[in-house]
């Protein structure tokens, strides 16, 4: 929650100094602009509403006011390297997929939304709080044991081990879900290129962003830098239907392009 679409539930006042955000129920944020943050939670709001407000909603300010973008996806860090992976795509299936790379070592940098800096070379920053992913994500893993963060949630937490504050961005994914067909069969993972890129790249990235709103032109060149990374998009296999070793041979391919790249 970045710019609150519906003032009855939210609002942010950039006029002055600091920003001033109010959720309602929740509380109240202020950012400044060299992004450090205050949080100040309701009165009566729940034991959790003061982590709400700070990486829901806070962090991600202090990020743009530092001139950093917010696109979204999960960037996860690659074992024994410096190098990370931006995975887009349906909630459900980038969070499958990338409960499937924790296993196999990979850490969680962001989830949901990340910041990223697009100054060359690019890279993305750690968002602080818990790894949530969806409670019912018909998956079975032994880092999933289906609790709520709190009670009645969606979400659940995936533990995870820390990571430095920012790290290389070196590649993207498209996750999206796939229906096998009596057709041409489809390539599990495809690398994309030449003019499909772009379009790719508005399919990828929910952008939520204040900061460039207002110039085209920075907007533009945020553009232009982040489709220079190498791009895949993963066909992942249809949620709830298809056995784990279907979604376990899709995070191979992906794992078998990620390590073909150039460092």
């Amino acid at each position: 929650m970045i710019a609150p679409a519906d003032p009855g539930l939210a609002t942010l006042d950039r006029s002055g100094e600091p920003w001033l955000g109010h959720a309602h129920g929740l509380g109240t944020v202020r950012v400044y602009a060299d992004g450090r943050y205050d949080v100040e939670p309701a009165e009566g709001a729940d034991a959790r509403a003061a982590e709400t407000l700070e990486h829901g909603w806070a962090e991600l300010l202090g990020h743009i006011r530092l001139g950093r973008r917010i696109v979204g996806g999960t960037v996860m860090l690659a074992p024994d390297a410096a190098d990370s992976l931006l995975v887009s795509g349906g909630m459900t299936e980038q969070s499958q997929a990338c409960v499937l790379l924790a296993e196999r070592g990979w850490r969680r940098v962001s989830d949901g939304f990340t910041p990223i800096d697009t100054t060359t070379p690019l890279r993305a920053y750690r968002r602080g709080g818990p790894w949530l992913v969806p409670r019912r994500l018909g998956l079975d893993s032994d880092l999933l044991d289906g609790r709520r963060i709190r009670p009645g949630a969606t979400a659940q937490e995936v533990p995870t081990p820390p990571v430095p504050e920012s790290v290389p961005l070196r590649a993207r994914v498209l996750v999206s879900e796939h229906e096998a067909t009596t057709g041409e069969p489809v390539p599990v993972l495809a690398e994309v290129s030449g003019r499909r890129r772009m379009g790719v790249q508005f399919q990828a990235f929910a952008d939520r962003f204040v900061g460039g709103a207002a110039d085209p032109a920075r907007v533009m060149a945020d553009d232009l830098a982040i489709s220079s990374l190498p791009l895949s998009t993963l066909q992942w296999p249809a949620l709830y239907l298809a056995p784990r070793d279907e979604r376990l041979a899709a995070v191979d391919a992906l794992v078998d392009w990620w390590r073909g790249l150039n460092p």
